[in-house]
């Protein structure tokens, strides 16, 4: 698949083109379920319960 990301904003581009898309910036490295375990389950818990 192809990443495709909005001209020079660095966010990629179904956060700004999708109905009811929320983007969730966790500045954490790769591996952000175990650098910052609390925001990526606050995160993930707030997507889930929709």
């Amino acid at each position: 698949m192809i990443s495709r990301r909005s001209a020079g904003s660095g966010i990629p581009w179904p956060a700004d083109r999708l109905a009811d898309a929320r983007l969730v910036t966790i500045t954490a490295g790769h591996l952000v379920h175990v650098t910052a375990p609390e925001a990526y389950l606050d995160a993930v818990n707030t997507f889930l319960a929709g």
